[in-house]
């Protein structure tokens, strides 16, 4: 059996790694981007998943008032006044 050199083994291998560096970096980062790609996704399709959640806005009411004035301006919108108040400066215009 034969002794294997050290220092040989060691020139090999940086040998190796001088030639190929090039392409054993762009191999780690495409494995790294599709690990990170493949992990996301993972996370992204298990946030769908209710898990037994229970919003607790599930009984929550808007008061009358609210609902008027909502409606008052999906009525009004673009015929009302708009004129400004005597006094104001239009940060729009051309003055």
């Amino acid at each position: 059996m034969k002794h294997m050199n050290i220092s040989l083994l060691g020139k090999s291998v940086g040998s190796f790694l001088a030639r190929y560096q090039q392409i054993i970096f762009f191999i780690l980062i495409a494995g790294v981007a599709a690990l990170s790609i493949l992990t996301l996704n993972q996370i992204i399709l298990k946030s769908h998943e209710a898990n037994g959640y229970t919003s607790s806005l599930s009984g929550a009411t808007v008061d009358q008032g609210t609902v008027n004035r909502i409606n008052h301006l999906k009525a009004t919108n673009g015929q009302g006044s708009s004129s400004i108040p005597a006094g104001s400066i239009n940060p729009f215009g051309n003055q």
